[in-house]
């Protein structure tokens, strides 16, 4: 696979991320307050604790929140790469291609194929 293509993966694969509304409340209650506890995160999101465990789980996993301190006090924080997705979910470009991904994959039944910008 080219760097383009690995690219263009990574950037449908956010898109995807963020289909779920729970993980984007999630991050921009992270990315407000550095070192955010659990309870802190469900207070400023007003989900409940399995769509803040999900997403917390699926937000570490791609790099966008660290988790820091023991099991009982973990404290949360923004990544710098997370706070360029967050950067992103606020441009109207990207919420843009994030539309015409989802209607694709309406109309195709499916996420399309990873293709090459250029």
């Amino acid at each position: 696979m080219d760097e383009k293509t690995i690219r263009t993966s990574k950037v449908c694969e956010t898109i995807g991320l963020f289909k779920n509304p729970d993980r984007i409340e999630v991050l921009k209650a992270v990315g407000a307050n550095a070192g955010i506890t659990f309870g802190e995160i469900r207070g400023a999101s007003e989900l409940e604790t399995g769509a803040v465990n999900h997403a917390l789980i699926s937000l570490i996993g791609h790099y966008m929140i660290t988790a820091r301190g023991n099991q009982r006090l973990k404290k949360y924080s923004i990544t710098r790469h997370g706070m360029s997705v967050l950067l992103l979910l606020n441009n109207e470009h990207f919420q843009a291609i994030a539309k015409t991904q989802e209607m694709l994959e309406e109309a195709l039944g499916q996420p399309p194929e990873t293709g090459t910008i250029r």
